[in-house]
């Protein structure tokens, strides 16, 4: 069975990527052909109420990297583009190019050009990079020079089987 692995942080109070994260795993935990597994470096947000597969890194750092060179994991990183402990993570172990990338709005915030070698660095070695909007999109070829065809356009939201759609 293929696992996928969201690397994302619930510490905080509900963000906009905390919120559409959130009915996406709910969803997908009862209807994905895939087991899902969320690994933090921190614990989990009283607001978010339990979530089933949450683990620690510190503890369970084994495991986690055992995902990440598994041909049988998905690894998604949420808003981790920019950062420097994931790059290194990912150079010193074997690859198992299923690194998928998600772009909220961190690259809005990179102004040294270190940050951005990272970014770039990190965008080299995703599979596929997640963005929520055009704007995203467009910024991360041209001031990034990330390469487009790695670059997927995926808006906020998702069908929500309990909403009655209008005929």
């Amino acid at each position: 069975m293929k696992n996928i692995i969201h690397v994302i942080s619930m510490k905080r109070g509900l963000g906009g990527v905390q919120q559409s994260f959130l009915s996406y795993y709910k969803f997908a935990q009862k209807n994905s052909r895939y087991k899902q597994y969320i690994f933090s470096n921190h614990e989990i947000s009283k607001n978010y109420g339990y979530l089933k597969n949450f683990l620690k890194i510190q503890k369970n750092f084994f495991s986690f990297i055992k995902h990440l060179i598994s041909k049988n994991s998905i690894i998604y990183l949420h808003n981790k583009l920019s950062s420097k402990k994931i790059f290194y993570l990912l150079k010193l172990l074997p690859s198992n190019n299923n690194i998928i990338f998600a772009e909220s709005g961190t690259a809005w915030n990179m102004k040294t050009r270190k940050q951005i070698k990272i970014y770039q660095k990190n965008a080299d070695l995703a599979k596929k990079i997640i963005v929520c909007s055009i704007a995203t999109k467009q910024m991360l070829v041209k001031r990034f020079k990330l390469d487009e065809k790695k670059i997927v356009l995926i808006y906020n939201g998702q069908e929500d089987p309990k909403i009655k759609k209008k005929k």
